[in-house]
């Protein structure tokens, strides 16, 4: 796994992006690179703005695609793996990825029935793993997420969760073995 850690200079990563989105993706790729097979995984990052983090992950070895509709989308995508489209009707495939990631996104979501929306279609998209992160602002609470996700058979990894009380919450989620 080495290879992992020494493939992109996370200080220029850390220069070059927005200081909320630093702590997520850096525990994140920790979570990713503890994974067995990480290179034999298809990840989508929903939401990825310019694609930083996608193409992180491409550079690592991974499968990964980005997804956004901002006017700055995928501006830093240099692997042709970036899709316009909207995170309540993602453009791919049942069961295509392994991992999805939504970083500091879902908060933009306006109402129970965009959430339900987006949430579903993540389910309809992703065979394991599920990784989120929000602010606490909008009234979008961690037992809001939980309960979501219950229903749609996902549970929380106990040693993946990361919980902060001003800064937000990183989440990961795994489908239960009983789904």
């Amino acid at each position: 796994m080495n290879n992992l850690t020494n493939t992109f200079d996370m200080r220029k990563y850390w220069d070059s992006y927005d200081r909320l989105h630093h702590y997520d993706h850096a525990e994140v790729l920790e979570h990713i690179k503890s994974i067995k097979g990480i290179q034999d995984y298809k990840v989508l990052d929903v939401c990825c703005g310019k694609g930083f983090f996608h193409e992180i992950l491409i550079g690592m070895g991974i499968d990964a695609y980005g997804l956004d509709f901002s006017k700055n989308a995928g501006l830093m995508d240099k692997s042709g793996k970036f899709i316009k489209g909207d995170m309540i009707a993602l453009p791919f495939k049942n069961n295509l990825f392994d991992i999805v990631s939504c970083m500091r996104s879902i908060n933009y979501l306006s109402g129970e029935g965009e959430f339900m929306q987006f949430f579903r279609e993540v389910d309809r998209v992703v065979k394991k793993q599920i990784i989120l992160s929000f602010s606490n602002e909008r009234k979008v609470t961690s037992k809001y997420i939980f309960d979501i996700l219950k229903y749609f058979n996902f549970e929380p990894i106990q040693e993946g969760i990361k919980e902060r009380n001003s800064d937000g919450n990183l989440y990961i989620f795994e489908r239960s073995k009983n789904a």
